[in-house]
């Protein structure tokens, strides 16, 4: 019963870790990101083209 529960206990392990090693997908939204000039509080800084809309 001892072995049988460590084999299962090292199959559920070696399955978690296999998934969490996996690296997630970029997706070409995120690529498209632009950063715009902040002020140091965070907001907007009208200052620039861009952030005038």
């Amino acid at each position: 019963m001892r072995k049988l529960m460590l084999a299962v206990m090292a199959l559920i392990g070696f399955t978690l870790t296999a998934t969490a090693q996996q690296t997630p997908k970029k997706t070409a939204a995120a690529a498209k990101e632009t950063k715009a000039p902040l002020k140091k509080d965070g907001t907007p800084d009208k200052r620039f083209k861009e952030n005038k809309k």
